[in-house]
């Protein structure tokens, strides 16, 4: 059974799970945190549409390059 519970993490939990996904889909260290700090900062600053929901759409990207 699943939750429909809203969970909170940190900003720096999530920008360290996003690094973590985009080191994993080829990109440097340095890189994937430059891209995890902006999608963060993008949800932080309330454009969600702008921030890690935009994960999938990468990693697809990411995957066909």
């Amino acid at each position: 059974m699943t939750s429909s519970a809203t969970r909170y993490v940190s900003a720096a939990a999530l920008a360290d799970f996003t690094s973590a996904v985009f080191e994993r889909l080829g990109l440097s260290p340095a890189h994937a945190r430059i891209v995890a700090d902006c999608l963060v900062k993008a949800n932080l600053r309330g454009l969600d549409s702008h921030g890690v929901a935009r994960i999938p759409i990468y990693a697809k990207r990411l995957r066909l390059a």
